[in-house]
């Protein structure tokens, strides 16, 4: 169908959850040597950004939810035709 992804929204579901709990989502410099931000993922917290083939983005620390309790999300995405 040759669709490029352009547009993520992340809206996270988790109540109660602490920074401590791991899973916040970031965003890092193109060559991966440095994190321009860092997200913990709270209830109701959105997350917008555009996407493509240079913007590194992620959640690389584990989570450590002292009940085992997921990361929860609803992830939305906008393609387009290329």
């Amino acid at each position: 169908m040759n669709l490029e992804r352009r547009l993520n929204l992340l809206i996270y579901l988790n109540p109660d959850w602490k920074e401590e709990y791991g899973g916040s989502f970031e965003i890092w410099t193109n060559d991966m040597k440095e994190k321009v931000a860092g997200f913990a993922p709270i209830m109701n917290r959105m997350r917008c950004f555009s996407t493509g083939d240079n913007t590194m983005h992620g959640n690389p620390e584990p989570v450590n939810h002292p009940n085992v309790d997921p990361r929860l999300s609803i992830a939305l995405y906008y393609y387009t035709a290329t």
